[in-house]
């Protein structure tokens, strides 16, 4: 009998996959995890990760409508 294994498009890089978690309903993969997990402040990428990071939270916040909160 065949195993399903349910893939997910990763927010950051796009790849789909069945390997990773979600963040404030987002989903991950595993490499991008590690990269995030791994990177500096100097090194090359990190921009880039911080904004999409930065996007994650504020889709999350969108959703819970924190503005209408305040």
């Amino acid at each position: 009998m065949e195993s399903m294994v349910r893939t997910k498009r990763c927010f950051i890089c796009n790849h789909e996959t069945g390997d990773g978690i979600e963040v404030l309903g987002e989903f991950l993969c595993n490499d991008c995890q590690k990269i995030i997990v791994d990177i500096s402040p100097g090194d090359f990428g990190y921009d880039f990760y911080r904004k999409k990071m930065i996007d994650i939270w504020q889709n999350y916040m969108k959703g819970i409508e924190y503005e209408d909160q305040i």
